[in-house]
């Protein structure tokens, strides 16, 4: 695993290790250290959720599972062997307590102690602690005592506040300021503050402050001595939007028993005042439930805990973090191609759409290529990596609407919410560091389009799609928490995900009894440290399991396959090489013996034929003239680069294909306009 800090006080600061987070972290740890420069300090993440144990009855075998993940940045940083199964049950009954408990435990474990380090093989300090705690949203507002997505004041994770659509959207002048930012990769804010709008900036605008009066109900006077959350005395006029902190929940509940009890306040308005701060309906029914106790007379202090312990346990509420594969791919990705079918059936063109896209996706399905997992269109029962795919050429797909849609009302719309969505999750998941302020205008030129798409649709009495979810005003969190836990990347739950693979197997004839699961949890236990003893024993010490085969390009079957791939504007898979011979230049393989292939280098010229299209350059592309035969073995080839380069042609209806393609690389980059790999930009001539 890869320490925070070693046995010898050194500090790795690779990926979340050397975050903010992770150096608080350590800092607060090593004030409990007896001896803290030789304390190893550790850390890990939680993740919780739940599968279908059985296709039979689904709704009741469900299966939920919690686990630990030690942070490790080598060669065998998805290995399961890092992962310990923590807790296994039904989906269907509450984990609260189960979270809890760990919590507790990690109280343990965060206190130094020494332990057996087998490559030393001598005694040494160490202690550990959880960076995050990653899960979806329903599993997360539940561990914090939460309204869902579907409260009032809740639709952003961690915060309380009521969405409104005429005065959160930037305004004509805002949006134009958003778009003049985004296009010039300029990271600098307006110096103006707009009175008209929020422009989706929840605290700083004036308005934000004036915007949500207090709902009927709202209590108007307290008569005992408890603390008064900020911002929510009986004297507010307006109900301020508030980030979330488990220390200004507590006084907001506090004062909610104590009033209740004293009869002071009744319990609808305890609802009121608790819904505007996000609290959920199971800690207004345990405040009623003691709060009736206290009046008959009965009062045990250590029965009246309302707020789950982890409340005491934890420090920040950022624990939690808006996990990257529910929050961006299987939330906004899934909702927004949702919205852009229902505006597609609202125009007659969904189906041959889907026929035109389908025809494109099942060829590139056949390329089969670790990073292009695609599926065919509508989308149903998708998995995150077919949700990941089709957005790395959602521009592509669904800039086949550019002719249709650009005669249409809402057409231009549509397209502006194609290209930002595209750039947005571009900027988001790269291994490039993008300034976090740039990412925050893009997300707010993307919720613009969201709403500017709906409001040239649809007449008033259709609610806003981005409204109704939680998912796309929780975006907003996303700057702040990648000042603090660093790229999403690192929290990206996909590899805990994959440890169902591991459990699964034993959930033979599912039951859903305490021993069941005991059993099984054992099972698991023993089958993983067995298969890693055999691993060790098999290569001298090796603790890695074999890793997955990535696959960057496709190999076809021989030249000419590629030439009339070429000739015809058929997508090709290819390699990009960062080197100065392959300048403007893919390598594409195609097999010559069992395990050689030939590498045909196909060139580009930017200044020739360029088009731009959704905010994609197309140019022409051929066989380079000095093309020199270059043979490889499948493991030569595998080592020249990382980075794989799909070629899309531009196909127009009723005009003849003009050698012109784009690239799309595995890395989020794009085809740039001078030529270069760089990340996709806003389009100004779509805005």
């Amino acid at each position: 695993m890869s320490f925070l800090q070693d046995e010898n006080g050194h500090r790795n600061e690779d990926g979340i290790n050397g975050t903010q987070t992770a150096t608080n972290l350590v800092n607060k740890l090593l004030v409990t250290c007896q001896y803290p420069e030789t304390t190893a300090i550790g850390g890990g993440f939680f993740w919780s959720d739940g599968f279908r144990g059985a296709y039979t009855k689904e709704r009741n075998n469900s299966v939920w599972i919690m686990t630990f993940t030690f942070s490790t940045f080598k060669d065998d940083a998805t290995s399961k062997f890092h992962t310990g199964l923590l807790a296994m049950g039904p989906g269907s009954l509450p984990h609260n307590e189960v979270i809890n408990y760990y919590f507790q435990e990690l109280q343990q474990i965060r206190k130094p102690t020494r332990r057996y380090f087998g490559a030393t093989k001598q005694f040494h300090w160490v202690c550990f602690d959880a960076i995050a705690y990653i899960t979806d949203r329903v599993e997360r507002d539940s561990a914090m005592s939460t309204l869902s997505s579907a409260g009032t004041y809740s639709k952003r994770s961690r915060h309380a506040a009521l969405l409104d659509s005429k005065i959160m959207p930037s305004c004509d002048n805002c949006f134009q300021s958003l778009v003049a930012l985004c296009s010039e990769y300029n990271t600098s804010t307006s110096n103006q503050i707009c009175r008209q709008c929020m422009s989706w900036d929840f605290f700083n605008r004036p308005i934000a402050k004036k915007y949500v009066k207090r709902p009927l109900h709202y209590p108007n006077q307290t008569t005992t001595n408890q603390p008064i959350p900020e911002s929510c005395s009986m004297h507010e006029e307006y109900i301020v939007p508030m980030k979330l902190s488990f220390q200004w929940m507590k006084k907001g509940v506090n004062l909610a028993l104590a009033e209740l009890s004293t009869g002071t306040w009744t319990k609808q308005q305890v609802e009121v005042y608790l819904k505007t701060m996000a609290v959920n309906s199971d800690v207004i029914h345990k405040i009623w439930e003691i709060a009736q106790k206290r009046r008959s007379g009965i009062h045990h202090p250590q029965q009246e805990e309302v707020l789950p312990k982890i409340c005491d346990m934890v420090d920040d509420i950022d624990i939690f973090v808006d996990s990257p594969m529910h929050l961006l791919f299987q939330g906004i990705v899934l909702s927004t191609m949702d919205a852009i079918h229902n505006i597609l059936s609202y125009w007659q063109q969904k189906t041959s759409f889907f026929n035109q896209a389908n025809a494109i996706i099942k060829d590139l399905m056949k390329f089969w290529l670790s990073y292009l997992v695609l599926k065919e269109l509508p989308p149903k029962k998708w998995l995150a990596e077919n949700d990941l795919a089709i957005s790395r050429i959602f521009p592509y797909i669904y800039g086949m609407l550019h002719v249709d849609a650009s005669q249409r009302q809402g057409g231009a719309e549509l397209l502006w919410l194609v290209n930002a969505l595209f750039v947005l999750i571009s900027k988001i998941m790269t291994t490039e560091e993008v300034p976090v302020e740039n990412i925050k205008n893009h997300i707010a030129l993307f919720l613009d389009c969201c709403h500017r798409l709906c409001k040239a649709v649809y007449d008033n009495t259709i609610k806003d799609f981005w409204i109704s979810k939680g998912n796309y005003t929780s975006l907003l969190n996303l700057p702040d928490q990648i000042c603090k836990y660093g790229s999403i990347r690192y929290l990206w739950e996909g590899n805990r995900e994959r440890y169902i693979q591991v459990v699964k197997p034993v959930l033979k004839a599912l039951r859903h009894t305490s021993t069941y699961y005991e059993r099984k949890i054992q099972q698991v236990h023993k089958a993983t440290t067995l298969e890693l003893m055999m691993k060790q024993l098999q290569c001298g010490g090796c603790e890695n399991d074999d890793p997955p085969r990535n696959y960057l390009n496709k190999i076809y079957s021989t030249r000419e396959e590629v030439l009339n791939r070429l000739e015809h504007g058929r997508p090709l898979s290819g390699l990009f090489v960062d080197q100065p011979q392959f300048q403007n230049k893919i390598l594409i393989a195609f097999r010559t013996g069992r395990s050689r292939v030939d590498l045909m280098e196909v060139r580009f010229d930017i200044n020739e034929r360029k088009t731009t299209l959704m905010g994609q350059h197309y140019c022409m592309f051929l066989v380079s003239s000095d093309d020199r035969k270059m043979s490889a073995t499948l493991n030569a080839m595998q080592e020249l680069t990382n980075i794989g380069a799909i070629l899309l042609p531009l196909i127009r209806p009723g005009e003849t294909f003009n050698s012109q393609f784009t690239i799309i690389y595995s890395d989020w980059h794009v085809l740039g306009s001078n030529g270069s790999k760089r990340l996709p930009t806003i389009d100004p001539v779509l805005f």
